[in-house]
């Protein structure tokens, strides 16, 4: 019998206020009662009954007409957002950083688009020397680090061996779920781009015995420049993100900042996170990114054009890898309907609407991981929930859903086929809670990248069916495609 664990995953939790109506579509069929009523109590019948009629209508159309996979009561904050960024023209950004110029002093200055205004990479001393590049979002009030992991071939490992894996990873985010852990998300990225042609030069690097500037060495590394890009590449980032307010009493650390004190408390958590990666047979690379590769992170998620010169770069000169910090976030941003465009590459994000509904494999996403030539961003962002919360959710849950069944009861309603998979879900995240597993809430969201809008419609394309092949269905998140965006970025956004 295959060790091979199997996974199943519940529904979207769309627990309604009343019989299955959201809070929104309460409102609007309250107020339109209101109205109905007013127009009956104030004007003459027969006058009154069209007016009411049409009242009553427009309320059950903006309600409960599908357009485009929601009604319009959940269309109008995003319209309502899109109108006030054209009028505004806040839906373009152009920088103004190439005017202002290099001070003497040397001091970089950043300018950044609207959906990332706040956000901005500090620097914080490494436990073994050097430094590790901490995101400070002042909006959000949060602290984030990277740590980049080598990928395996998991896919072509045993069930036995993928099974220790999978226990060595949930023993990992086990650790982030105690009630005392200062950790507020963990995000992983998997993103895809042609090889930036650096391969063999980082190769070169580990293995070459004599000095890069020697005549031998400069000859080699003039075949590699002609060398182009042959393959796709993988990077795999683990995101891990601080609050003060989730670390409570240890932001309160003697003589130090409020910058200080969390980029202390995440150096110390992105140590031991690497310890427990080591642990569980996973692979970190090299600790924490520094300040210049963690923008590094960030610049090429806007300017994917720029990996190979930024290879070629650290290729000859290995003390300059990366990317000033600065220069981090893209010089220029459109945002439409459909799209978002930022400096070389055009984007389109989608949210994963749905995980797979049957029972599945430990590797049910590798034909989106692998099979996949398009350039694109996969990214997963969990938020660790207390044993303590997580119980009094699922009671909540279990309480209403006894009372919102015994009320569809009483109506003469029947239950659906997801109320009843939402109800399982519960039971089994109560189960789940019993046996001592961690709690998240998640979500998942895909931006494919391309060098224009007809090849970005194509890649679009490739990558729908592929996560459709992964049991996935992805939804475009149209009208919000630069908040979108920022949700695949190693910021451990996408929840609220």
């Amino acid at each position: 019998m295959s060790s091979e664990p199997r996974y199943v995953f519940g529904p979207l939790d769309r627990r309604a206020l009343l019989l299955g109506l959201r809070g929104s579509q309460v409102a609007v069929l309250g107020a339109s009662l209101i109205v109905v009523l007013a127009v009956l109590a104030r004007v003459p019948a027969p006058a009154s009954l069209p007016v009411a009629f049409a009242v009553a209508a427009a309320a059950a159309l903006v309600c409960f007409l599908p357009v485009a996979d929601r009604t319009l009561d959940e269309w109008a904050p995003v319209t309502l957002r899109w109108a006030r960024q054209r009028l505004s023209g806040a839906h373009r950004f152009q920088s103004d950083v190439p005017s202002r110029g290099h001070s003497s002093a040397g001091e970089a200055t950043a300018d950044l688009p609207p959906t990332l205004q706040g956000v901005e990479i500090l620097a914080a001393e490494a436990a073994l020397g050097g430094q590790i590049g901490v995101i400070a979002d002042r909006r959000g009030d949060t602290y984030t680090a990277l740590l980049a992991v080598a990928g395996e071939a998991f896919a072509l490992r045993e069930s036995s061996e993928k099974a220790r894996l999978l226990a060595g990873w949930d023993s990992v985010l086990r650790s982030f779920g105690g009630e005392a852990s200062p950790i507020e998300r963990v995000q992983w990225l998997e993103r895809t781009a042609p090889d930036d042609g650096d391969a063999l030069g980082r190769d070169l690097r580990a293995r070459i015995a004599v000095p890069l500037s020697s005549a031998m060495a400069r000859s080699y590394l003039e075949v590699l420049d002609d060398a182009g890009p042959v393959s796709t590449q993988h990077d795999v980032l683990l995101a891990v993100q601080i609050s003060p307010r989730r670390a409570g009493k240890l932001m309160r650390q003697p003589g130090l900042s409020k910058d200080e004190a969390a980029c202390r408390i995440l150096v110390d958590q992105l140590r031991r996170l690497e310890g427990q990666l080591l642990r569980a047979d996973l692979h970190p690379v090299a600790g924490g990114l520094t300040p210049r590769m963690t923008a590094r992170a960030l610049r090429l998620a806007a300017d994917p054009q720029a990996r190979t010169g930024l290879a070629q770069r650290a290729l000859h000169h290995p003390d300059a890898a990366g990317v000033d910090p600065a220069n981090a976030w893209p010089l220029a941003a459109e945002a439409t309907w459909r799209t978002y465009r930022t400096d070389s590459a055009v984007h389109a994000t989608y949210w994963v609407a749905e995980w797979p509904r049957a029972i599945v494999g430990p590797d049910f996403l590798a034909p989106l991981l692998l099979a996949t030539d398009a350039t694109r961003t996969v990214s997963v962002t969990m938020e660790p929930i207390g044993t303590g919360k997580a119980i009094r959710e699922v009671e909540h849950a279990r309480t209403t859903d006894l009372a919102e069944a015994h009320l569809r009861e009483s109506k003469g309603f029947l239950t659906s086929h997801r109320k009843s998979r939402e109800h399982e879900n519960t039971d089994r995240r109560a189960a789940q809670l019993q046996e001592g597993y961690a709690d998240f809430r998640f979500s998942g969201y895909v931006t494919v990248t391309a060098a224009s809008v007809a090849e970005l419609d194509a890649a679009c394309a490739e990558v729908v069916a592929a996560a459709q092949r992964s049991s996935l269905e992805l939804r475009r998140m149209t009208g919000e495609q630069d908040l979108a965006f920022t949700y695949t970025l190693p910021l451990c956004r996408g929840l609220r």
